[in-house]
């Protein structure tokens, strides 16, 4: 495993369950507040190498990205990591200039198979986008001649949870390397267990790691083993 010091950028402009709460628009930290959290988790992290991802809110749409990137590089960062919708991915040069920046990470937020992604976030096409914009990320990389790491995100909430084991199956289609489950605070995980349980075994068919955000392990049982997010272990804020 993997461990990325998780910084938060901002709040909203990810795929969310409209059905939950009202979609808002997206709020940015500003770089000069972002930057200093960066160099003090390089002076403090502990493990053998610095990694670091960058959460909260879709990373395109924050008018700094580039310098928070170019940031945590210069702070000796060996992996950085962004959380993305996709959909941007496939506009222009997008997906080429990350990893030219030094991404080698992405998060991918999905909600469901295409139907329920596009009917709960309410923006038809925004799966097909993303699976696009993923498909154009691979095929830079590839290009460009460097490994990369695409990750699911699944925000799991009562609307969405008995659909887990498609939007794992559906990730898996567009080439994920893992698959993480985050529970949403209204969720019942205990009463819904058996369909984390069928999304485990989705991915295990399939040859992919799924698991579900740290929580009370003993609500798993038998499926404790999936419980622990596979990259940003024990660090970021809930």
């Amino acid at each position: 495993m993997l461990r990325f010091e998780q910084i938060v950028i901002g709040d909203g402009g990810l795929p969310s369950c409209g059905r939950c709460a009202a979609h808002s628009d997206p709020i940015f930290r500003p770089a000069i507040e972002v930057i200093p959290e960066i160099h003090d988790a390089a002076l403090l992290h502990c493990g053998p190498v610095f990694n670091v991802s960058f959460l909260g809110t879709e990373a395109f749409l924050h008018p700094e990205l580039p310098l928070l990137v170019t940031s945590a590089i210069e702070a000796d960062a060996k992996r950085v990591g962004i959380m993305t919708s996709g959909q941007a991915l496939s506009h222009g040069d997008n997906a080429a200039g990350i990893l030219h920046a030094g991404v080698r990470h992405v998060d991918i937020v999905c909600l469901g198979d295409e139907a329920l992604h596009d009917g709960l976030t309410h923006a038809p096409g925004s799966y097909a986008a993303a699976r696009e914009g993923v498909k154009a990320l691979h095929a830079a990389a590839e290009k460009a001649g460097v490994h990369i790491a695409v990750m699911g995100h699944i925000p799991v909430c009562r609307h969405n949870v008995q659909a887990i084991p498609d939007a794992v199956a559906g990730l898996v289609s567009m080439g994920v390397v893992a698959v993480h489950l985050d529970p949403q605070e209204d969720l019942d995980v205990a009463r819904n267990i058996e369909w984390f349980g069928a999304a485990f075994q989705t991915g295990i068919m399939h040859g992919t790691w799924v698991c579900a955000e740290p929580a009370d392990i003993e609500l798993f049982g038998r499926w404790s083993l999936h419980v622990g997010d596979p990259c940003h272990v024990g660090v970021g804020p809930r």
